[in-house]
């Protein structure tokens, strides 16, 4: 038996986990990896093969541009008895999945079997991710021959499918399924770009959450007059998927718990996107107002340099005339003496 978990670095098994179990004529058999790809392969493949026979397999888990996954099995067969094949997997979804069909319809509660399983689809909204599920001859592989889902009342769904065949001597078959694609409810942004400081009573601890994968869409404005003075404004998902409310319902078999938590984590994530484009919208009217300062005091510069005070001009003027009568007065005064004298002469 292997088990595969799938999330992105540093968040586990976001996305869940899967269980593979193998078994040829009826039991299961010693399996072993004979060769595996190295990281960053794509698509990434295991070869395993049967010890004392000449069965093998390949696995291959291809990363799709639709953000899902390709998990396909190549059986080959070289072995006249070993003809029979059994290959089971179990698949726990997300944490606190709510499953639904292709339609948007919840899943029933109970076990509901599939049947036929080729052109199933279903998605599975949790609490921390999303995933869904898509098993289809059409996609290139055969289909599972039976599955299940067990959709309890409370609790984690399981989905469970097997292949059943006979794969003869000389031949290979191409078996698989289609999980995904995958998207996370968490509120990314935060946990890229702050630090969380928990406090105890013996010290402080401060831990830097990272998520490597993940890069906030943004759009920079230029916010000054010099290069790379710019304000980046992250831009946030926040339709029903990315708040984490699809599906959401009070009613059975939806469990009104999870829908009251899902409705709380939204307001909560909501606010506090409104509090950080708060934040970016106080910088940037602060920076209008300085903007807008400078403009002001640049036009009163110019304003003393090219126009003139008349106020204080006219004041020149009227100095300048008083003093030229004043100086005109004072000669005639003076004028009037030396005629007085002549006067008296005559």
């Amino acid at each position: 038996m292997n088990e595969t978990i799938f999330g992105p670095k540093g968040l586990g098994n976001a996305y869940g986990k899967m269980l593979e179990n193998i078994e040829v004529n009826g039991s299961s058999r010693p399996i072993e990896y004979s060769s595996r790809s190295g990281p960053g392969t794509v698509p990434a493949w295991d070869h395993m093969w049967f010890p004392s026979t000449n069965l093998s397999i390949m696995r291959y888990r291809t990363v799709l541009a639709d953000n899902s996954m390709e998990i396909k099995y190549v059986i080959n067969n070289g072995d006249a008895f070993d003809t029979n094949f059994k290959l089971s997997n179990i698949v726990n979804p997300p944490l606190n999945s709510v499953i639904t069909d292709a339609g948007g319809s919840l899943l029933a509660s109970g076990n509901n079997v599939i049947n036929p399983p080729s052109g199933s689809i279903f998605n599975m909204t949790g609490t921390d991710a999303n995933a869904g599920m898509i098993f289809d001859d059409a996609l290139g592989f055969l289909a599972p021959t039976t599955l299940t889902i067990n959709n309890p009342v409370v609790g984690q769904p399981q989905v469970k499918f097997d292949w059943q065949l006979s794969v003869p001597q000389g031949t290979s078959v191409t078996l698989g399924f289609k999980y995904g694609p995958f998207s996370l409810n968490l509120d990314v942004f935060e946990r890229t770009h702050e630090t969380e400081v928990t406090k105890h009573i013996e010290t402080t601890v401060n831990t830097d959450i990272k998520d490597i994968d993940f890069i906030s869409p943004k759009i920079d404005i230029q916010s000054g007059a010099n290069s790379g003075q710019e304000i980046a404004i992250p831009l946030f998902n926040v339709n029903a998927q990315g708040l984490g409310i699809t599906n959401m319902g009070l009613l059975p078999p939806s469990i009104p718990e999870q829908a009251l938590a899902q409705a709380d984590g939204a307001i909560a994530r909501v606010s506090n996107y409104r509090g950080i484009y708060g934040a970016l919208q106080n910088r940037m009217e602060h920076t209008l107002n300085n903007l807008g300062n400078s403009a002001e005091n640049l036009t009163a510069s110019e304003s003393r340099i090219r126009d003139a005070d008349m106020a204080k001009e006219m004041l020149s003027l009227t100095k300048s005339n008083i003093i030229t009568q004043a100086a005109q007065a004072m000669l005639a005064q003076a004028n009037q003496n030396p005629q007085a004298m002549l006067q008296l002469l005559k």
